[in-house]
This record gives structure tokens, sequence and C-alpha cells, in this order.
């Protein structure tokens, strides 16, 4: 256990050994070198891009406003399966019978599945602090699939939470799947830009 001294007692016995020994002058500390803070190799998340879907969600993110960026969230319709298992459509609640429409929101992690709208009720909240990239899909390298589609176009966002970066994708008019990076390792990013992007919109700075 660490013991600590009073501040009072400290500064008698300083004041007290200062009465009984003579001054010496105090040596002048040298000026302390100011160093640069060093520039985080993210993008801030109020960065523009100068396509207006991508900068409607990157400010919605920016603001913190959960609600307006639920507001763009390109939901798809689909039926619904009673049958379990990894991916597939999305899977049936307890009053729902094989083949019920229902509308979704894809997201892959450690294993995928579908948000429905009433699990969003209180917004898409994005804990980031920063852009990683920002790319076009190459649609001719990675096919959409029925349930989970690739989109046009993809946001990586640096995150604070427990997942440490998150893809949007994003359709047309929003966002219509989350993807949270298993590996986030700068190889691993940049591979995964690599192998699906068309175009880069914002390269990745490390």
């Amino acid at each position: 256990m660490k013991r600590y001294f009073p501040i009072t007692v400290v500064l008698l016995l300083f004041l007290g050994m200062g009465a009984c020994s003579p001054a010496t002058p105090i040596p002048e500390k040298p000026t302390p070198t100011v160093q640069p803070i060093p520039t985080q190799p993210y993008y801030p998340l109020t960065t523009a891009t100068g396509v207006q879907v991508i900068d409607q969600v990157l400010n919605a993110v920016a603001r913190g406003d959960s609600q307006n960026l639920l507001s763009l969230v390109e939901f798809f319709e689909a039926k619904c399966t009673q049958q379990s298992g990894l991916g597939g459509p999305p899977k049936c609640r307890e009053a729902e019978a094989e083949g019920t429409p229902v509308e979704v929101l894809a997201f892959i992690g450690s294993e995928g599945g579908h948000l429905r709208k009433d699990e969003l009720e209180n917004g898409l909240r994005i804990k980031a602090t920063g852009v990683y990239t920002v790319y076009e899909v190459n649609t001719a390298v990675v096919s959409s699939e029925q349930y989970y589609p690739v989109g046009n176009y993809v946001i990586v966002f640096v995150n604070e939470g427990e997942h440490a970066a998150t893809a949007l994708r994003i359709g047309e008019s929003g966002i219509v799947r989350i993807d949270e990076m298993i590996d986030s390792s700068p190889e691993s990013l940049r591979a995964v830009v690599e192998r699906e992007a068309s175009k880069v919109i914002l390269a990745p700075k490390n």
C-alpha cells in the first residue's frame, strides 16, 4: 500500500531545513521544448466528400444525431424464415408465419443478421472518433447477396467502443448494411479496400 504524507508536514520540514542552512541560489530551469501534437491518422467526422448521400451520413454521425442517422437507413423488405442457422433471410419472430414480409437492415459481425425497424426506435448510433477511409464498391468484384447488400459506397469509421472499426455500406439513398470489422488492423483494413474499391474517395492515412 502506498503511503502519502500530508502536504503541510512536508512544507514545515522544508521550511525548517531552510532556516538552519545557508541560502543557496536556485538554478534556472531550462525552458521546456514544446513538442508538436502528433496528427491522428484518420479524417475528422466533419470531412466532406462531395457525394451527397455519403456526406449526409457523415454529418449525422459527426453530430451524434441518432434519429437523423436512422432516417438515412435504406430498409429492404424480405420474407422471414423460421429456419435456424446463420445467413439467409431474416428470422421470423414467434408470432410470425413463414414467409411474412418484414423490413430489415442487414448487419455483419462475428455472425450475420438483420435488425427490424422497431428495434431501432431509439435511433442508430455510431460511436466513432474518425473516418478511416471512404471508397466506391467495385460491383464487378464484390457481388451483392440477396439478404446482405454491399451497397455502392463504404465508409469505414474508427470507433471508441468495443469494436475498433465499423463499416457503413451506403446504397443510392442511405445505409443498407452495417459491418463490425472483426480484424481492424491497418493491414486488414487496407486489404479490404484493395479488394473491394473501384475508386478510393478518402485514402487511408496510415
